[in-house]
């Protein structure tokens, strides 16, 4: 009778869960980073780097570098790298080994959520995909719209509070999520 209590209890759990195209996240995270609720995950990738603060006109402009990963073990081989041209972000994924076919995303900010995050981690920031340009079909980031930095853990630049010097860079190391979605 125990067993048939608990058999009732976990198929009710089960049945009552929504199911969202966010199948591994929460409606409170889809809240967090200012998603639409209609999204659908493409893809997401692990990434471990350095953000990187320089000194331009008495304020630090923050840019970065990353290895991309398919999983936070940090699988034997980068999928990509995470990085920067002219202020914007840039993701480039190579697909196979010679670099054929690869898949480049551009985007820019929409929101960003730094209460989320935590004290000493970078914000939670929601980007739109501005460009892509795909020469691998078959990449789960084919479609993507949109682009969630979530997850975070450090990157915040330890001299933010000091007056910077023109030039100057400060680096701090910082993992995250980064997920693809098409809305």
């Amino acid at each position: 009778m125990q067993l048939l209590a608990i058999v009732s209890f976990l198929a009710a759990s089960v049945a009552s869960a929504a199911v969202t195209p966010h199948s591994i996240e929460s409606q409170a995270f889809v809240d967090a980073v200012g998603l639409s609720p209609t999204a659908k995950l493409l893809d997401l990738v692990y990434a471990e780097g350095k953000q990187i603060y320089t000194c331009t006109s008495g304020a630090y402009v923050n840019t970065a570098e990353a290895k991309l990963y398919y999983n936070y073990r940090r699988a034997k081989k980068s999928l990509g790298t995470h990085y920067f041209v002219g202020g914007f972000p840039q993701w480039k994924f190579a697909s196979d080994d010679d670099g054929d076919d690869e898949v480049l995303i551009s985007g820019k900010r929409l929101n960003v959520n730094a209460t989320v995050a935590g004290t000493g981690n970078i914000p939670w920031v929601l980007l739109q995909v501005t460009n892509l340009v795909n020469t691998d079909e078959a990449s789960a980031a084919t479609g993507s719209t949109h682009i969630v930095r979530a997850k975070t853990i450090k990157g915040v630049n330890p001299n933010a509070a000091v007056p910077c010097t023109e030039g100057a860079v400060q680096t701090s190391a910082y993992t995250a999520m980064y997920y693809f979605y098409k809305a």
